[in-house]
């Protein structure tokens, strides 16, 4: 999930509006719970933005006279709490950081290749497994449209003869 629309009500800071948008979107939300659940905007039946297809996220912040600000994600408020910024998701304070596992394949030289490694990197908006399981079912159905699309133009063809 990305943030792709936003609205400015007030900027009185010496940066563009569009400098700013270009900024925000670039901050990775997390979207594990709510992905499999929303709509594309595109694709929902509300005439502007409803909870289906979308999540409002507000940054309401100012700063004193004479002094400069810093606007962190710890500003944006969101109107579901499934879907924050990445940075504002809270980690495990024993560990310090989130549990970053290494693993390396058992490698044998003279072995018959049978299986498949390889490593994931996330940023942090969606857990690997997640990442590997959409990617594998959009192939499927990617795979499925395609298979239906020769199935038909063959039977174009065969009618055609």
């Amino acid at each position: 999930m990305a943030i792709d629309w936003i609205q400015f009500e007030a900027n009185s800071t010496v940066l563009f509006d569009e400098f700013l948008a270009h900024r925000i979107g670039l901050i990775p939300l997390t979207s594990d719970e709510v992905v499999d659940k929303m709509v594309y905007s595109r694709d929902c039946t509300c005439t502007d933005f409803c909870q289906d297809c979308s999540v409002e996220i507000t940054l309401d912040v100012k700063g004193t006279e004479g002094s400069t600000r810093q606007v962190t994600t710890a500003g944006m408020v969101t109107s579901d709490s499934r879907v924050v910024p990445v940075t504002s998701r809270r980690c495990d304070a024993d560990a310090g950081e989130y549990d970053e596992i290494d693993h390396e394949a058992p490698f044998q030289w003279d072995a018959k290749p049978n299986k498949f490694f390889f490593n994931i990197e996330t940023c942090g908006s969606l857990r690997p497994e997640n990442i590997v399981i959409h990617g594998i079912a959009a192939l499927k159905k990617k795979l499925s449209d395609l298979q239906m699309s020769l199935s038909q133009e063959f039977q174009n063809d065969a009618l055609a003869i």
